[in-house]
């Protein structure tokens, strides 16, 4: 089952859960007991957040990345939006939760690639 919800009303829900959530760290802090529903919403934070999704992590405990696809969005940033290349490099790391030199060694390990994919969607 499917169901709508208006930006607004997501927004109110945001910052109703958002003011729960203060008030429970502040109560915490305090060290002040919570009520059964302030609990509950806590444990389900909790829960919500220890079942999130991890970044893949390298051998060497570092972010990994696809360099082909990184290689195509830098290209794209460049021909579409007409970034600078050390922009493009840094949006992407942003993007990509990695650093801008591992993208910019992407990129240099497949410059001919990269620029046949500048001019391929320049044309567009």
């Amino acid at each position: 089952m499917k169901m709508y919800v208006s930006r607004e009303d997501s927004a109110r829900t945001d910052s109703k859960q958002r003011d729960i959530a203060l008030s429970i760290s502040e109560k915490l802090r305090a060290n002040s007991p919570l009520s059964e529903d302030e609990r509950g919403f806590a444990a389900e934070v909790l829960r919500a957040w220890s079942e999130r999704p991890q970044k893949k992590l390298d051998g060497r405990n570092r972010p990994s990345f696809c360099h082909g696809s990184a290689c195509r969005e830098y290209a794209w940033l460049i021909a579409n939006r007409e970034l600078k290349p050390t922009d493009a490099l840094n949006l992407l790391a942003d993007q990509l939760g990695v650093s801008a030199p591992a993208i910019r060694k992407a990129v240099e390990a497949n410059k001919e690639e990269v620029q046949s994919l500048i001019e391929t969607y320049s044309r567009k």
